[in-house]
């Protein structure tokens, strides 16, 4: 069997009609050359895919030869199968699910042989977009215990309202309190006028001149009727201080036996926060116990995931629209549509 006679096969000819139409003869050699390296090129882009799903050369090959099969009855049937009628719509309608048939395939055949020829730049995306999932995955880290800790800081502040609120609504305690606010205001308002005295006092002395036994002159520094008067001032208000003072502490002690019985309230308040933020601190050391395991397995992942989808989904994001790498594709894609198409 001559090559010849093989592209005939391929394209589905009859070799018997052919020879009695010689004419017909080259363009079913063309079309039949065709579909043949087609089913080539199949098996190629066919085994490269599939490589990456197995990573195995045996497995490869066996299923690009497979694939070629396939695609190689697939391209003879769609050119067999046309039958020409003389009639543009009957023609075209029974060549349109063929036409797509061929499209498809052209399209499955391409993108493994895309992959290849972009493999660096490929493997360079890929790179980039394993390291910005290892950022993702300290940024979500942080975000994660940050969200516990805000948990932790909105118990404690619920639980500070509940502490106040137990002291603000006991009746008791809030007697004594309002009971301590005008005493300590008092006390601040006489303790204020006692300094202001006091410096009233220091300049209001006199210098008096005096004799002594032996009819000796001396002179003595000695408070006006302004400051004797300011002195005499200052010991009322240091009486009323004291008494202001004893009241103090005996509603301080009061306040203080108060808060000791609030206090056992205050204590079940905080056991039933407790646990809840127990539960909370521990998620926060396991996290950080598990983050160096943790990150280490998604590195691996990360670094190990060079399977087929995202081998397609990295030339999906180099493939910006009129970039070199688009227009690289388009014709890659645009030729495969050509060889398929062109037998039909």
């Amino acid at each position: 069997m001559t090559i010849s006679d093989f592209l005939i096969i391929c394209s589905g000819a009859n070799k018997d009609i052919l020879q009695k139409c010689p004419t017909e003869r080259v363009k079913f050699i063309g079309i039949g050359a065709t579909i043949f390296l087609t089913a080539l090129m199949a098996a190629v882009s066919g085994g490269y895919a599939i490589y990456f799903v197995f990573n195995n050369i045996a497995v490869s090959i066996a299923f690009g030869c497979f694939w070629a099969v396939i695609i190689f009855n697939l391209d003879r049937y769609i050119v067999s199968s046309i039958k020409k009628t003389g009639k543009f719509k009957e023609e075209f309608w029974m060549a349109l699910p063929r036409l797509l048939i061929a499209l498809v395939l052209a399209i499955s055949i391409s993108k493994p042989l895309e992959l290849r020829l972009f493999e660096n730049r490929i493997a360079k995306e890929m790179a980039e977009q394993n390291q910005n999932d290892i950022d993702n995955f300290d940024k979500t880290f942080k975000d994660d215990i940050q969200k516990f800790n805000d948990q932790l800081k909105s118990i404690d502040d619920e639980l500070m309202t509940k502490k106040q609120s137990i002291f603000s609504t006991d009746p008791q305690y809030s007697k004594l309190i309002e009971k301590k606010k005008p005493l300590e205001n008092d006390k601040e308002t006489k303790e204020q006028t006692i300094a202001t005295n006091r410096g009233i006092i220091s300049r209001n002395y006199v210098r008096v001149e005096h004799r002594n036994r032996n009819d000796e002159i001396y002179y003595q520094n000695e408070p006006n009727q302004i400051a004797r008067n300011k002195m005499s001032e200052n010991r009322s208000l240091n009486g009323e201080l004291t008494t202001i003072n004893g009241s103090l502490k005996d509603l301080g002690d009061q306040i203080t036996k108060r808060e000791t019985e609030l206090a056992v309230l205050i204590k079940k308040v905080e056991d039933e926060t407790q646990t809840t933020k127990s539960t909370i601190a521990a998620q926060i050391q396991n996290k950080q116990n598990s983050y160096g395991n943790d990150k280490a397995d998604y590195q691996d992942k990360a670094k190990n995931s060079t399977d087929l989808l995202a081998r397609l989904e990295a030339l999906g994001s180099l493939k910006k629209f009129g970039n070199a790498v688009w227009w690289a594709s388009a014709i890659i894609t645009l030729l495969f549509v050509l060889l398929e198409t062109a037998p039909v």
